[in-house]
């Protein structure tokens, strides 16, 4: 999971909560104490629930995020060139008791895109003097926490 800190700040930032409920494992295969893949299964306050897959040995290196609401779903490919943000008008509607597909089409959602160390520490400078406010102390120590016990999860698997 040690690639893993960011995911875990992003689902955090977008839900708002921090998990409180954390499920992992993962497979060893080349080298004895040494995750080849891990999975794990953060849940959230209000049935909310996240997952994240890492693998260093996965032949198709991707960093993907994909949210899935209950009218739509978004998309972001950061291993590609062109790092868009999709919005899918994608959703289910129950008609007589059965699960109905509303698709509409995509929409690419236009953002500025900047290199995101570069603006972390243009912000941080920034506010040397004053109060943070996107990632604070406390954001930080809970994405610890999260590694933590995904880490204690997989070595007791």
């Amino acid at each position: 999971m040690v690639f893993s800190p960011h995911d875990i700040s992003v689902l955090d930032f977008l839900i708002g909560k921090s998990a409180i409920k954390i499920e992992a494992k993962a497979s060893t295969f080349l080298q004895p104490g040494i995750a080849d893949f891990t999975m794990a299964q953060l849940s959230y306050p209000d049935n909310i629930q996240g997952h994240i897959f890492t693998s260093w040995l996965h032949p198709i290196k991707e960093q993907k995020l994909i949210v899935v609401g209950s009218k739509a779903m978004i998309s972001f490919n950061d291993s590609t060139k062109e790092k868009e943000i999709i919005l899918h008008h994608k959703h289910f509607q129950f008609e007589n008791g059965f699960p109905v597909k509303i698709e509409k089409d995509d929409e690419i959602i236009p953002y500025e895109t900047k290199m995101p160390l570069e603006e972390e520490l243009k912000y941080f400078t920034d506010h040397l003097d004053s109060t943070i406010e996107v990632a604070d102390g406390k954001s930080g120590h809970e994405v610890v926490k999260i590694l933590e016990s995904v880490q204690n999860k997989i070595e007791n698997y």
